[in-house]
This record gives C-alpha cells, structure tokens and sequence, in this order.
C-alpha cells in the first residue's frame, strides 16, 4: 500500500518540512505502506495554479495522502468517495494577509467541503491555537501534530559565547512593519541584525540590517546559537516559528508577539512576548534570559512525533 506526499514550490519551506515528516512518521506507523514524494518545483501562481491544480487531481489518489491547503480541495474530491485516507495540513489561516480574490474563493470553497465531508478526510493543524480555530471555523474534529526537532543535535549548537547580534527572524512580507523600527533603534545601539532567507536573490546588506541565505542547516544553527535574541514579529496569525523554536533549542532566547500559534510557542517554552518593537529593545537592554522549560523542549523532539499518531483515526 502506498503514502503520496504532493507538495509544490521553488523552496523547501518550513511548512515542507512538517508535512514531509508528517508523511514520514505515517509511513513509520503503517509498516504495511511505502512512501511516494512527489512535487512541482514552482510557485502556484496565474495559470500555473491551474496547471498545479489538475497535477494534483491526477496523482492524490492513494490509499493515504497528505497534501497542504493548495492541494487540498482536488486531493477532498478525488478521494472522498473511496476508502482512501486524505491527510490536509492547514498551518494557519488569516484573512488579513493578502490573499487574492481567487485565492479567497479557494479557501471559501475548501473550507465549505471540509465541513461537509468528514469521513476519512482529515485536517491537521500545527498549534493548539489553530486547533481551536479550524475546529471553531470547520465545526469539525482537528488533529495536532506540531513541529518536531531533534533536540539533542540542535542542543550541540548552544553555547555561551555569545555575539551582539540579534536575529530577525526569516525575511518575509508578512514581517510587521515593528521588525524594521527595532532593527534601526538596535543598529544605532551597535548591534548587528539580520534576517534569514530561503532565497539566495534576497541576499545582502540593508541600512540596519543583512538578509543571509545559508547554504547549509549548520551553517546557519550555528550564528543563530552566537545570537543573544531572535526576534518573531509576523504580521499575521501563523502556525508555529520554527526559527524561534529552534532559537530556543540551541540556547537563544526569543521574544515575539503573542499571537496565533506563536503564542502557544512562547508561553510553553517560557519565551518573551511584548506589543512592540519599543518593549522589545527594553528587555533587550535589561539582558534578560528566561530559562526554556524542559517539558516544552522534550514534549516536541523528533522521538515523541510517533506518538501524537495516537490520536489519528484508525
């Protein structure tokens, strides 16, 4: 029997990454099944949206897939009158972010089919907060399978020599407009910032801050450990910062709005939240560091994922 994990991009994001090892820790539970990576290496933009839409529709058809929100709607109606099992990653949702009217409409109509469609046709989400959401949204049972590192390893990174340097977070317009007041007022104190990039184009030195595009995960652990904050302003409610979670893993304190399933982040790992890039740069200033809760860095390590698997439909 077989998995599918379809997904789409110019870049392996981190939204990749978690629906991968979703794919992956599924295929270590289900002895019986073997897994089937399939992707389109391009952004679903215009007409390609179409062309990634029918791709979808042609290869979802498995006895167990798992798809993100783009794939989602072909992948609910080409299975959902078989026996097959459809794994849908929802990380976040905001009707704040920009999406275009057709992108809207999209979403009205995945959403309106989710809520009709139930049997064997699972929707995941990421943090207990987009949880609640999509249970509230969908009027339906959500599963949770959060994000999971390998905490050992990126424990090995930590150390206490540290730098003046503050991370930025990923470079990304979904950034508040607050990231770039606090890059310029910790510029002026003689801190360096930057940002981390998945995308070598963005590369470069700004006034108050460089974007990094790291060649490789150590590369760009190892910084991020010499960092004496990372800081995680979105602009939107989003799923769950990686780079924050792994910031704490490697012995970096994060500070960030309490908002979406970033809130659920820092308040389980006893991070910093604040309301602006001013309350910010004054924790900044006082050199304070909460020490992480172990529960938190334990509760989501790599070993653990199978687990959360308990809770999946048989």
């Amino acid at each position: 029997m077989e998995i599918r994990f379809l997904s789409h991009g110019s870049i392996k994001t981190g939204g990749y990454r978690h629906e991968l090892f979703l794919a992956q820790t599924l295929e270590q539970n289900n002895v019986n099944h073997v897994l089937k990576v399939l992707r389109k290496p391009y952004d679903a933009q215009g007409a390609r949206h179409l062309k990634l839409q029918w791709w979808g529709f042609k290869n979802t058809y498995s006895e167990m897939a798992v798809v993100g929100g783009r794939l989602a709607l072909v992948a609910l109606l080409r299975n959902v009158f078989s026996r097959n099992r459809i794994y849908i990653v929802l990380h976040h949702f905001d009707t704040e972010d920009g999406k275009s009217t057709a992108l809207q409409l999209y979403y009205a109509s995945l959403f309106h089919f989710l809520s009709c469609f139930k049997k064997r046709v699972q929707v995941i989400a990421v943090s207990p907060y987009f949880q609640a959401f999509f249970q509230q949204k969908l009027e339906r049972d959500i599963l949770l399978f959060p994000n999971f590192f390998d905490t050992q390893y990126l424990s090995k990174f930590s150390t206490t020599h540290k730098k003046k340097l503050i991370c930025l977070g990923q470079w990304s317009k979904k950034n508040s407009a607050e990231i770039f007041v606090l890059a310029e007022l910790l510029t002026r104190r003689g801190y360096e910032c930057y940002f981390s990039s998945l995308n070598k184009d963005m590369a470069g030195q700004k006034e108050h801050y460089k974007i990094i595009c790291f060649e490789t995960y150590e590369s760009y652990l190892q910084p991020l450990a010499e960092c004496i904050y990372t800081i995680a302003f979105p602009a939107i409610n989003e799923g769950w910062n990686r780079i924050a979670h792994e910031s704490i893993l490697v012995g970096t304190t994060a500070i960030g709005f309490k908002k979406g399933g970033l809130g659920n982040l820092l308040v389980e790992s006893n991070m910093l939240s604040v309301h602006s890039a001013e309350e910010a740069l004054a924790l900044i200033l006082s050199d304070i560091h909460p020490k992480a809760n172990q529960s938190f860095i334990e509760k989501y390590d790599i070993a653990k994922a199978p687990l959360w698997l308990r809770y999946f439909p048989a």
